[in-house]
């Protein structure tokens, strides 16, 4: 078996990559407006385009990767990213940005969907939900600073350098996995790809209650991150008044927060049962949603009575993420890339949903932040109760 360190190491480059393109060019969403000469709405969907195309991508990687194994449909994935990245940097209209972004989208997904069911092939079933925080801390650290310099790169050399950095980014994953990366799946078999074997598969998954309770869970608690990160920047930048540099500070903070979540989970997860640390988790979100709307109409022009709130949350998710993502696959190891696929493609369905939602909505409140948020809790809360029931 693998070390730890490499399980974490190859899980955060490729894992990684993802939400980095994701979160690196937030703090820019107003200049892309301005240097575009569109609505504020048009440059979101630019999130939502990338989030469709990231969601399509892990109903095509999981299964293809149970069939023929992770590395040549990772390598795939990359060139893919690559080529939109490069699209990103060359473009010269929104439509062609969001069309790139689309594009994008699909190939970040490989590294992300591959990422996780490497940890499932390399991990048995005792440490997998210990794996899984550990990890949330070692990416939150990448996670968490892509908006934090994505602000500074805005700052000094405008939004087209976060997408050279992404260029180099995919590079470097594109090189090494390439080179350096060994096959992991050892239950590969191309029957996974048969159309019989898909529903069988779907039917397996679907059938376990714990796989649907906690997919759902993660699909309402991503979505309100989503939520945060669509509206957080355009609101604080344009309605407080905040730098592009700013927002990223936050975000970095954000990250910290999550990061916590993430340790102390990993640290109590075998003292505690995982229903109660989800319960917690899910309660202190609700609270943390409700706060959020009776500060700001105590505090309209304060940047910290909505800020830290939304720090709560992201705390919480460091809780809930781990306990959720073990307790949809730990029962599926002969088909963890199939049950990867339909777990991030749930995931980041919510988070595109979310973001073309919020698009739509107004940017001058963050009431929608906030109700997503305690929607988000108000669903984990009640997923907990059943899956304990059931049990």
């Amino acid at each position: 078996m693998k070390s730890f360190s490499y399980i974490i190491f190859i899980s955060v480059l490729f894992g990684c990559l993802g939400q980095v393109a994701s979160d690196l060019y937030l703090p820019s969403l107003p200049a892309i407006s301005i240097s575009f000469n569109v609505s504020a709405a048009s440059v979101q969907m630019t999130v939502a385009a990338y989030m469709f195309g990231y969601a399509l991508s892990f109903l095509f990687y999981g299964p293809i990767s149970d069939a023929i194994g992770r590395k040549i449909p990772l390598i795939g994935g990359l060139i893919i990213f690559l080529l939109g990245t490069l699209g990103c940097v060359l473009t010269n209209s929104i439509d062609l940005l969001i069309a790139a972004r689309l594009l994008q989208g699909f190939g970040a997904g490989s590294g992300v969907i591959l990422g996780n069911t490497i940890i499932r092939d390399l991990s048995d079933e005792h440490n997998l939900a210990k794996a899984y925080s550990y990890l949330g801390v070692a990416n939150i650290v990448a996670i968490a600073s892509a908006p934090f310099f994505g602000g500074y790169l805005q700052q000094f050399f405008g939004w087209r350098a976060n997408f050279i950095v992404l260029l180099i980014y995919s590079l470097l994953a594109l090189s090494i996995s390439i080179f350096c990366l060994s096959e992991t799946n050892q239950h590969r078999t191309i029957a996974n790809l048969h159309l019989k074997q898909i529903r069988l598969n779907l039917s397996t998954l679907f059938s376990n209650s714990q796989f649907v309770l906690s997919i759902v869970s993660i699909f309402m608690v991503y979505g309100a991150i989503l939520a945060w990160l669509t509206l957080g920047p355009i609101f604080l930048q344009n309605t407080l008044g905040i730098s592009p540099a700013d927002f990223g500070t936050i975000a970095l903070v954000g990250g910290v927060f999550y990061a916590a979540g993430a340790f102390i989970n990993g640290k109590l997860i075998n003292k505690f049962d995982a229903h109660n640390m989800l319960i917690f988790a899910a309660g202190l979100s609700i609270f943390s949603g409700i706060a959020i709307l009776l500060l700001y109409l105590l505090f309209p022009h304060s940047t910290l009575a909505i800020v830290l709130p939304v720090f709560g949350f992201l705390f919480c998710t460091g809780i809930i993420f781990p306990n959720a993502y073990a307790g949809a696959l730990k029962s599926f190891a002969k088909i963890a890339g199939f049950a990867g696929a339909i777990v991030g493609f749930v995931q980041i369905s919510g988070g595109a949903l979310s973001s073309g939602i919020m698009s739509l909505l107004p940017k001058t409140t963050v009431a929608p932040i906030a109700l997503a948020i305690i929607l988000s809790g108000a669903c984990v809360f009640t997923a907990s109760l059943k899956t304990k029931f059931k049990r």
